[in-house]
């Protein structure tokens, strides 16, 4: 394997921590008070957009816009939608590991390893989110 594939391979596998930690943010967030998590979750919700974006544009990854949006409506901000966007950030994270994964890969053995990822996702992705409820104090 070449120097480039391998620095291209580390750069995904950064994003991706850099992914699941903003996940366990979210999670963090979902206990704190009203205005802290609408603030937190303004912000998360920009960087999930951004991320999304950066998936979307693999090519090998077309599927991924078929179970990325978990949630239709991502205007709240209480504690399950907090829950919901960590949800979010764990399965981009998934993605940037398979695009980590399929880089220097020939075609057929990428398109492979997308595959076998795309069924761990999509085990992953609940079919309703469970409910959460806090008493919140604030």
């Amino acid at each position: 394997m070449n120097g480039r594939v391998r620095k291209g391979r580390d750069m995904l596998e950064r994003i991706a921590a850099l992914l699941l930690s903003l996940a366990s943010l979210a999670e963090h967030v979902a206990t704190r008070a009203a205005p802290i998590r609408l603030i937190v979750l303004w912000l998360l919700r920009q960087a999930e957009r951004v991320a999304a974006d950066f998936v979307a544009t693999d090519p090998d990854a077309a599927f991924w816009e078929d179970w990325l949006p978990i949630a239709p409506d991502r205007s709240g901000y209480g504690p399950a939608d907090a829950l919901a966007l960590a949800l979010s950030f764990r399965l981009l994270a998934l993605g940037v590991q398979a695009m980590a994964a399929a880089a220097g890969r020939l075609p057929a053995e990428a398109a492979a390893c997308m595959g076998r990822i795309r069924r761990i996702a999509l085990g992953m992705t609940p079919a309703v989110l469970p409910t959460v409820e806090l008493c919140d104090t604030s």
